[in-house]
């Protein structure tokens, strides 16, 4: 199987980076949230923990990070946890991208002979 070494790391990095933005983003709404709790005055709207479960949500779903990011919709306050096994997963392949593609392409082009009668 042949790996695009550096196609993997462009995606780890990219993932990375877009993780990093979602969990910091959710860490300023958080102390927002507590802050809001502990009466401080902010300049700002205030916000509901519904609002920023559902706000944090849509953005972690924007990003096609949701298997890696859960957001829990349940609980009465905005939580979200990181699913280990889906980043490490989701690392895993990166590498086997290219493969994968490939392997795509090469199926679809078998079948579309097939349908045309050509031998290939």
């Amino acid at each position: 199987m042949a790996h695009d070494h550096a196609r993997e790391q462009k995606q780890t990095a990219l993932r990375a980076k877009r993780l990093a933005m979602l969990l910091t983003r959710g860490g300023q709404l958080a102390s927002k949230l507590d802050g809001q709790g502990a009466e401080e005055v902010c300049r700002s709207r205030k916000l509901s923990d519904s609002g920023v479960k559902a706000r944090i949500f849509h953005e972690v779903a924007d990003a096609h990070l949701s298997k890696i990011i859960k957001v829990d919709q349940k609980s009465d306050l905005f939580t979200f946890d990181i699913a280990v096994k889906a980043l490490g997963r989701a690392q895993m392949m990166d590498a086997n991208c290219c493969w994968s593609l490939m392997w795509a392409i090469w199926a679809s082009s078998k079948s579309c002979s097939a349908l045309l009668g050509d031998d290939v």
